[in-house]
């Protein structure tokens, strides 16, 4: 019994030991609470004026296609340009977009996107060559959108590996343009010849070529044939640039966003730091309180 009673009374003495020391934090940090007044309107104040005199943050994106290189390897370009603009190198990203100093300053993140969700899921070595992608990027600033959709377009297409297999499948588009011009060229000679054996004779002699008979209809088809796969080969040829925006970054109009969460952290920041120093103001009068005790003792 005698042991039970001292267990009670012990838990009795933590439970008001407990308390007492929760009193006597709520009482100092109540005990100044002018000075966390002042704190919070200081520090709220300063931050309202950042919050307001800082440049908006435009957020954008850019659809586009690549003909002759795979997503992957466009996101690894890309990813080199956000690693620039994330640790500020800004010179090394002027030089790599052909931006201002001033304008890539404005530049805080270059993201690749799948345009569909689900190739997020495939495999890093499925290969996605011709899909349509986005290129999220956050600037401060619209007016350097125009500039930098361009700047992006250009810093893909003008790598050495797009370039090369560009100018291959150009040259290739035209020697086929050339050749199917040829031919048509020939096949015009070759209706004339016709529209000639055609035409009434002496002595009511049909119409043969090399002493065969021949389907003029044949010449007509084939023709409009080969001039159809010309029209096909010059369409493929306009449409033969490494990179095609499907669409550009709009111009926005910028919006200011998080003025309530500006405040509230500069309330709960205030908060922090009051506690911090209450704390630390504590322990320095009690520190010099008992340095005086001590002393006053030893004398």
């Amino acid at each position: 019994m005698e042991k039970n009673t001292n267990e009670e009374i012990d838990l009795s003495k933590l439970i008001k030991s407990i308390y007492n020391g929760f009193y006597n934090i709520i009482y100092t940090l109540l005990k100044r609470i002018y000075v966390l007044i002042a704190l919070t309107t200081v520090i709220t104040v300063v931050a309202l004026i950042l919050f307001f005199i800082s440049e908006p943050v435009v957020k954008a994106n850019m659809t586009v296609s690549s003909k002759y290189i795979t997503n992957e390897f466009c996101f690894d370009l890309l990813e080199t340009l956000n690693n620039l603009a994330y640790e500020q190198n800004y010179n090394q990203l002027s030089y790599q977009l052909g931006m201002s100093l001033k304008n890539v300053q404005k530049i805080k993140k270059i993201e690749f996107k799948n345009f569909n969700e689900k190739y997020e899921k495939l495999d890093q070595d499925t290969i996605l060559l011709g899909l349509p992608f986005k290129i999220e990027v956050i600037v401060t600033g619209p007016e350097v959108l125009d500039t930098l959709q361009t700047s992006l377009v250009n810093y893909l297409a003008n790598q050495e590996y797009v370039k090369i297999r560009e100018r291959i499948n150009k040259q290739n588009l035209t020697s086929r343009i050339e050749s199917l011009h040829s031919q048509i060229m020939s096949m015009d000679s070759l209706k004339q010849e016709a529209k000639r054996s055609l035409s009434p004779r002496a002595g009511g002699a049909g119409g043969f070529v090399f002493g065969q008979p021949y389907e003029p209809l044949n010449i007509y088809r084939e023709n409009f044939s080969f001039f159809q796969k010309e029209l096909d080969f010059r369409k493929e040829l306009e449409l033969s640039k490494s990179f095609e925006v499907i669409n550009g970054f709009t111009k926005l109009t910028p919006k200011r966003s998080g003025l309530l969460k500006t405040v509230g952290f500069s309330i709960l920041a205030s908060i922090a730091i009051y506690i911090l120093l209450t704390m630390f103001l504590e322990i320095l009068i009690a520190t010099k309180k008992y340095e005086k005790e001590h002393d006053s003792i030893v004398s």
